[in-house]
């Protein structure tokens, strides 16, 4: 037998409410609760007994129209009998509602509510059971008054049924309202549902209650440590808090505890850790995820890890990236990079080898200026000829034109005194 509680969790949250009543949703959800008295017991005779308990053991078989051939007789039988009628259409709408014929159910759950011939506690699980089925409609608006007469009457309170309240007025869009329901819901038990706390960290960001949703977020990485949704859930709240170095300690123990194994996440990882100034570990992170090709391997990414390796200060490391990354470019760029870090430490062969091949590639926004590394390395190499014939096409770019000019008399000057 399929419980009604399955069918509603498989309902989208936040669709579009019904408005049947006519009533606006403020106006419904902010009406008073009523109390609900319920009323006597009564009796049935033995044979209609026998008849309706029959009728629920072949609902619980999920025998449902031999189970509805028997009601029907009985609602003939009975039809005198308020109390008896009263069962067997609160029998009827289970069954309705166990086969998803939920316009029936409602139906019938009406009918039993309407007779007012249960005492107080069925009539209430009644009026829940009829909230349920309207919900499994979609007709959340006509749910609301049956869930809330039912918790302001239900004694003792349920955890499950606040956390119902604040799943329909979600739906409704009542984003605070919806909230305080399900805060109820956890204040009810020991032990919180995920998919409880799931939707309370929803409900605060859509509020942009991030400190509130960053609370709920740090239960459920407790509560379920191998899903990665949480942990990036949990850095980007900090992130949306401006404390973008707790983010950051997030995903390092999502990292730690391996299940951050996304391409996009590791480089969440790797680009913040370069923003919060730790880039020998973004480039360590970098490095392994390439070579356990969680990363592809592309010139953005290899570029990246450079990148992180000249932060880091680790310039041998930032090379090797390079040699892989400059291939791979759709432009010269990348060599020129290259080229400067080899003038940096001084190996003039090899930065002008670097600097030729990205000019000859092309695509270069700054043409100009690696002309001038070029002419400083053939300078440096002894190459004064080169040096000023690259200084010379420096030249030609307005921006390096005064650069390029003071190197050339520089260069002339030092050969005139050498000769």
């Amino acid at each position: 037998m399929r419980p009604i509680w399955t069918i509603l969790m498989a309902l989208q949250l936040f669709a579009v409410p019904s408005l049947a009543t006519g009533k606006t949703v403020q106006e419904v959800v902010n009406r008073k609760p009523q109390t609900i008295e319920g009323g006597r017991s009564g009796t049935i005779r033995e044979r209609s007994l026998k008849r309706l308990t029959k009728a629920q053991q072949l609902m619980s078989t999920e025998k449902y129209d031999a189970a509805l051939e028997i009601l029907q007789g009985l609602e003939k039988s009975l039809s005198g009998n308020k109390f008896g009628l009263a069962q067997v259409y609160q029998t009827s709408g289970y069954v309705y509602a166990q086969s998803d014929r939920f316009a029936k159910a409602s139906e019938y759950f009406r009918k039993t509510i309407e007779l007012n011939s249960l005492p107080k506690t069925p009539t209430l699980n009644t009026m829940y059971s009829l909230a349920q089925v309207l919900v499994a409609e979609e007709r959340y608006i006509d749910a609301v008054p049956y869930i809330q007469d039912y918790l302001f009457n239900k004694e003792p309170q349920r955890a499950e049924a606040f956390f119902f309240y604040g799943q329909v007025l979600a739906q409704l869009k009542q984003m605070r309202m919806a909230a305080v329901q399900v805060e109820k819901a956890l204040k009810l038990t020991d032990s919180p549902k995920e998919s409880w706390l799931r939707l309370l960290v929803a409900l605060y960001f859509e509020q942009k209650l991030y400190s509130k949703a960053a609370v709920i977020l740090e239960k459920l990485v407790n509560i379920k440590p191998d899903k990665n949704q949480y942990w990036k859930q949990l850095s980007s709240v900090y992130i949306a808090m401006n404390q973008d170095s707790k983010a950051l300690a997030v995903l390092e123990v999502a990292y730690k505890n391996k299940v951050l194994t996304e391409e996009k996440d590791l480089l969440q990882l790797i680009r913040l850790s370069l923003f919060e100034g730790v880039p020998y570990k973004a480039g360590v992170y970098l490095q392994k995820a390439l070579d356990d090709g969680a990363v592809a391997k592309t010139s953005k990414h290899f570029e990246l890890l450079a990148e992180s390796w000249i932060q880091a200060q680790e310039v041998d490391r930032a090379l090797t990236a390079l040699d892989k990354a400059a291939p791979l470019s759709s432009d010269g760029k990348l060599y020129v990079r290259q080229g400067q870090l080899y003038l940096e430490k001084e190996k003039w062969k090899e930065s002008i080898a670097a600097l030729k091949k990205g000019i000859e590639k092309g695509g270069l926004k700054k043409e100009g200026l690696a002309y001038v590394a070029l002419g400083i390395a053939h300078y440096n190499s002894g190459a004064t000829q080169s040096a000023i014939e690259s200084f010379r096409k420096a030249k030609a770019f307005p921006k390096f034109k005064k650069q390029a000019a003071e190197w050339i008399n520089h260069v002339n000057t030092e050969v005139a005194i050498t000769h």
